[in-house]
């Protein structure tokens, strides 16, 4: 650590004194003592290290800096803080309106700060777009009258009864998980977007109800109500930071959780609400809470590479308070040190393992928000292109052009960098250039993957000609029948009626025929025509009475997988009921996307070759053959079990009930398969689905990032 520093002089002299309205709370911190400095009327929090409130505590506006400094150095000479720190402390201090000093118009230069801090805070709410904040009202008032309800809940009854709460939830979303996995389907439905919203926010009201009530419970003051825009839409928020004046973690802890407890006991009674009640508003609402509050907790409110609830328990649990602003003063100290060759520059970290966690999410969090902002950025633009196109031009003019301005201007104005420019020019051309190299030189291997299905050849769709209710099964799955064998019997009562009373009519017209020969023309072909239409509907009848019977349309293996379980099952007309598999050759039918079908017909990059893996089946080899590219565009996939509602990777329309109508247009590729690579030939795996992997000339990693991004805006945007 520096001891000496090049400014100490310009403050030296100074008198300097803590504000009068500024309080001071203790905290340990992995066995290290801090203090938290509060100032109430901007509700600002600063903490320091204790050997510098050894300095800081001192300041009484009656002795000098030089003179407190010396006493530390006096008292504790190995702890006391160097210049560098206490100066670069004083100047944070100072503009947070902290500590006032015996400088000249130093009144103004308070109103200055104030304006300079709301120049910042508009410019972050601009480079903040997406997650704006606007603060309403104060909460404060209505919460110290809250009842004393609130107080039993964050206790330990309170959390055993939270236990159970979760635990029915999860039972009973683990006894209804097929049905939600349906519902889930239509989450993003147009019709569910409206109530979607409606409990988007009111989860986010309650989260934030979480947090203040429990801020309050343990002592701390809750100022502000207000709107944060999250990606534009609003949602309420509260202000909870007085809890990081809090003694004891155990009490920080719960208010930085309260949000994602509350959230999961209200997916909990809303999935028991959901499993009891039917289709309809209730329902839907029920299903949207319940999704949206684990969706939320999961994946945002718990990540602590953003700075929610995730990061804030982190950062409190682990010890390392303000973790974000020290990562990124120790990412920064890394680029100063080696990249630029400046050696007095000092990392904040206290020991070599604090150093690389903050380094590590320094990077980590860095890495993550600019591929979040990435895909937010194509969530909009995906439906509103020219506020997405605005939104990506000021995120790189930000994030950027900006960055990259400031930085060619400090390495060629800035007098820190005297005598080592070249150094500095050389090291940052190395550092960015140096992980560049390999990205864009180095060929790596280039396999992409289609998913696609086993179909014997030939093969028959056995389906239910007529609806009715299994009530007999005449031939085993598994079975070797043939063409008109009988496979299954149905029962339609209804049907057998409909069929009785159309022989009663067609006697009845008949009848009508013959006496329509004693009275004319006229009457004669009224009554023909009659007859001729319930004649039709009887033949229709009678072949729906024959038809359940469902016989075999060709001869083969009767593959019907669960057909144990279908007596007493009713079959609509044209459901499926299974498949007689032949025992010629077999083929594997896999689906490649309209994006990756450069690579079929590339001849730059041609195919080397092919690779096949049948989903859940690794004992089984297939021999590498020549897959066969076949012509033109398609949108009904060759098994439902490849679209999104058969549990596969290609999406399907959702107006589409039997799942086979891609969402966009893809190639056909066909690969024939010897009949001697598995036991009893590959007919007898018709209908298994696998992955093709089809293997391209090796490219860079950036060639391959190019051709990604791409295929995306094409996909995404038709550019």
């Amino acid at each position: 650590m520096a001891v000496f520093s090049d400014s100490w002089h310009r403050v030296a002299p100074l008198r300097v004194a803590l504000r009068p309205r500024v309080r001071v709370h203790r905290q340990t911190i992995r066995g290290e003592r801090w203090f938290v400095l509060h100032d109430p009327l901007a509700n600002q929090f600063f903490r320091v290290r204790r050997a510098a409130w050894a300095v800081i505590g001192r300041c009484d506006g009656r002795r000098t800096l030089d003179a407190l400094w010396r006493e530390a150095l006096e008292r504790d000479p190995d702890q006391a803080p160097g210049q560098p720190e206490l100066v670069q402390l004083l100047a944070q201090l100072h503009a947070a309106n902290l500590v006032a000093a015996d400088v000249p118009a130093d009144t103004r230069q308070v109103f200055e700060r104030q304006r300079k801090r709301s120049r910042r805070e508009l410019t972050g709410r601009l480079l903040g777009i997406m997650f704006a904040r606007f603060p309403l009202l104060n909460i404060d008032p209505f919460l110290r009258r809250a009842p004393p309800l609130v107080g039993w809940v964050f206790s330990k009854p309170g959390f055993a009864l939270w236990l159970i709460l979760v635990g029915l939830g999860l039972k009973s979303v683990a006894d209804h998980f097929p049905a939600l996995a349906d519902q889930s389907q239509g989450v993003l439905a147009p019709g569910n977007l409206p109530l979607l919203y409606l409990a988007m926010v009111g989860l986010a009201l309650l989260h934030e109800a979480g947090h203040a009530f429990a801020c309050r419970r343990f002592g701390g003051q809750v100022p502000t109500l207000g709107v944060m825009l999250l990606i534009f839409t609003p949602l309420p928020y509260v202000d909870v930071t007085s809890c990081w004046s809090f003694r004891e973690r155990r009490h920080r802890l719960p208010v930085g959780a309260a949000g994602m407890l509350t959230e999961l006991a209200v997916a909990s009674v809303a999935a028991l609400v959901w499993a009891r009640t039917g289709p309809g508003v209730v329902n839907t609402l029920a299903f949207n809470l319940m999704f949206l509050a684990s969706v939320s907790t999961l994946l945002f409110n718990l990540n602590p590479l953003l700075r929610f609830d995730g990061y804030y328990l982190l950062s409190d649990a682990a010890g390392l308070p303000n973790l974000y602003t020290r990562a990124q003063l120790q990412v920064r100290h890394l680029w100063e040190r080696h990249a630029l060759g400046l050696p007095r520059s000092e990392s904040p970290a206290q020991d070599r393992r604090e150093a690389v966690c903050l380094t590590v999410y320094g990077i980590a969090s860095a890495v993550y928000r600019v591929v979040l902002s990435a895909g937010i950025i194509l969530f909009v633009a995906g439906r509103f292109l020219l506020l997405g196109v605005l939104m990506a031009l000021f995120c790189a003019v930000v994030w950027g052009l900006v960055p990259l301005c400031r930085g060619i201007h400090y390495l060629a104005t800035s007098p820190a960098l005297d005598r080592r420019r070249g150094r500095a020019w050389g090291g940052v051309a190395l550092a960015c250039g140096l992980p560049l190299l390999p990205l864009a030189l180095l060929p790596v291997p280039r396999v992409f993957v289609a998913p696609g299905v086993v179909e014997a050849e030939p093969y028959a769709l056995v389906v239910a000609e007529a609806p009715g209710v299994v009530a007999e099964i005449l031939t085993p799955a598994g079975a070797r029948v043939v063409e008109g064998q009988a496979l299954l019997r149905l029962e339609n009562p209804g049907l057998l009626i409909e069929r009785r009373a159309a022989e009663a009519r067609r006697a009845e017209a008949a009848a009508r025929v013959r006496a329509s020969l004693r009275d004319g023309a006229a009457q004669l072909s009224t009554a023909r025509r009659y007859l001729e239409a319930v004649e039709r509907q009887a033949g229709f009848l009678e072949q729906q009475v024959a038809a359940l019977t469902v016989r075999a349309r060709r001869d083969g293996e009767w593959v019907a997988p669960g057909l144990e379980n279908r007596p007493g099952m009713f079959l609509a007309r044209g459901a499926a009921v299974g498949e007689i598999v032949g025992e010629g050759r077999a083929s594997f039918v896999a689906v490649v996307p309209q994006g990756r079908s450069a690579a079929l017909f590339s001849a730059e990059a041609p195919l080397r070759g092919v690779k096949l893996r049948l989903r859940g089946r690794s004992d089984i080899t297939l021999r590498e053959a020549a897959p066969e590219i076949l012509p033109g565009e398609r949108l009904q996939l060759p098994s439902p079990a490849l679209g999104w509602r058969g549990g596969g990777p290609v999406a399907v329309r959702e107006d589409d009930p039997d799942g086979v109508s891609a969402r966009e247009p893809f190639f056909v590729v066909r690969m024939t398969l010897p009949p001697d690579d598995a036991p009893g030939g590959l007919h007898a795996f018709h209908g298994q689905t696998g992955r093709l992997m089809l293997v391209q000339p090796p490219a860079p990693v950036l060639t391959q990032a190019r051709d990604a991004l791409g295929r995306l805006l094409q996909r995404r945007f038709q550019l």
